[in-house]
């Protein structure tokens, strides 16, 4: 019987116990709520305002949560010695990667949905109510998520806490700039750059394709098709992280 669910459990209990979530949980309402404050300042476009600081803090809060709680996941039953205890029961090195993925991932949802839920209470009482490209933007904000928790298994997995928080912001923050590297690709005049930058843009997660800020804003219709896609792509992306990250953690020596 595969023993996922039960790692997947505890690793979600370790989550939601961790004070750094719930430091981050309480900024992040905090933030979401100050827009309120903030939105008069904008000479008329208070519900912009209030839509668009809502959803950044939420994708920020969710982003310092994965990289301050995941990064240091794996890492630390290793340093701890607990690595030992956990794979002497019949628990493979795949399930255990596996079952500390969903359980952050899990946590990390949990947040979102949290955070989401005072966000919508923000729109609806202070800037004009709800409408449907919220939530498709909630809900690639969630995948997104899904995206980064796997990066961050990957380095808590062969690199120390400070490394792999470093790492996995720089990634967070270069897919978003993926869709400027697609362009740089194509307009560099050395090839050997221009493969360079094409092996990056395809290496690298395309979170650019999960911001949606502009459409919510302007009142652009959202492309179901862009909307499909992302998930897809989120759930193909962090499964070929996970089989990256199982393959290296089983190479790892902890003798």
């Amino acid at each position: 019987m595969s023993h996922i669910p039960t790692l997947a459990l505890n690793t979600f209990r370790e989550a939601i116990r961790d004070r750094i979530l719930s430091a981050v949980l309480v900024f992040g309402g905090i933030m979401v709520v100050s827009s309120v404050i903030l939105a008069p300042l904008s000479l008329g476009e208070e519900h912009r305002i209030i839509r668009d600081l809502g959803l950044a803090s939420i994708t920020l809060f969710t982003v310092l949560t994965i990289v301050m709680v995941g990064t240091g996941m794996v890492y630390r039953e290793i340093e701890h010695r607990t690595i030992h205890t956990i794979l002497t029961h019949p628990v493979n090195r795949a399930e255990f990667i596996l079952g500390k993925y969903l359980g952050l991932y899990s946590g990390i949802f949990l947040s979102i949905v949290i955070l989401a839920t005072v966000y919508l209470l923000v729109v609806a009482v202070f800037a004009g109510g709800w409408d449907p490209s919220l939530f498709v933007a909630l809900s690639l904000t969630a995948a997104e998520a899904g995206i980064v928790t796997a990066i961050a298994i990957f380095f808590s997995s062969v690199a120390s806490p400070l490394l792999s928080a470093v790492f996995t912001f720089l990634v967070f923050v270069a897919g978003h700039l993926a869709g400027d590297l697609k362009e740089l690709a194509g307009q560099a005049g050395d090839t050997a750059v221009a493969k360079v930058v094409e092996v990056l843009y395809v290496a690298l997660p395309s979170l650019h394709q999960f911001d949606v800020r502009n459409n919510v804003l302007s009142g652009a219709p959202i492309d179901p098709q862009q909307v499909i896609h992302c998930h897809v792509y989120a759930l193909l992306y962090s499964a070929a992280v996970i089989v990256v990250t199982i393959v290296a953690f089983s190479r790892r020596d902890f003798e």
